[in-house]
């Protein structure tokens, strides 16, 4: 039987890139801190609302931002590449939908860049929204569980996976999302695809 294609949409910042090991390292290094991953427990950590940071550091921390060539200096995460190859020869589509940052002049540039670099041998397709539940696929994986759900509400065949970060553990297990840990976690990626296929 013929494998039924998928289109899969796949986030950038968390998932395919590290943005924020490299905002943290800039934040360390300009403060002389010692901010890890595991301090950061909400996806939101830039906003005002947040706890993590003090003042200064947040304004910091939003500045950085907003400097030009930040997305294009991030580090890809480890085992995509080889993941998503695999899915490509099996006649999957790879869309990257990512949220721009408005404040940032450079922003879709240097996302651009970056992936067309990075990951343009498996997918030039690119989609910039904050809006992800208007953008229609087989498979959504996201690292912000409130995107995760609104997708779910507007493409109710469709499988969402949360890519594990320290900021998505609590809200992701309250909401009983499937989560994967790694790229390398071709285990739960095979159960959303088979979901898929069984619902499709």
């Amino acid at each position: 039987m013929k494998e039924i294609q998928m289109k899969i949409l796949v986030d950038i910042d968390g998932v395919s890139g590290d943005l924020v090991g490299e905002v943290l390292d800039r934040l360390n290094e300009r403060r002389d801190m010692k901010f890890t991953h595991e301090h950061i427990t909400e996806w939101n950590f830039f906003h005002p609302d947040s706890d993590i940071f003090n003042d200064e550091e947040l304004a910091d921390v939003n500045e950085i931002f907003c400097q030009e060539g930040l997305t294009n200096e991030i580090k890809l995460m480890p085992g995509i590449k080889e993941t998503l190859e695999k899915l490509v020869k099996e006649g999957h589509e790879i869309v990257w939908l990512t949220a721009p940052w408005k404040l940032s002049k450079t922003w879709c540039y240097d996302r651009t860049v970056w992936i067309e670099r990075e990951l343009g041998h498996i997918s030039k397709n690119i989609i910039f929204a904050w809006n992800k539940e208007c953008i229609p696929g087989d498979i959504l994986i996201d690292d912000n569980p409130e995107f995760l759900m609104k997708w779910k509400k507007h493409n109710l065949m469709g499988q969402t996976i949360l890519f594990k970060q320290p900021w998505n553990i609590k809200v992701g297990k309250e909401q009983g999302l499937h989560f994967m840990n790694d790229w390398n976690d071709v285990q739960s990626l095979n159960v959303a695809m088979t979901c898929k296929r069984l619902f499709r």
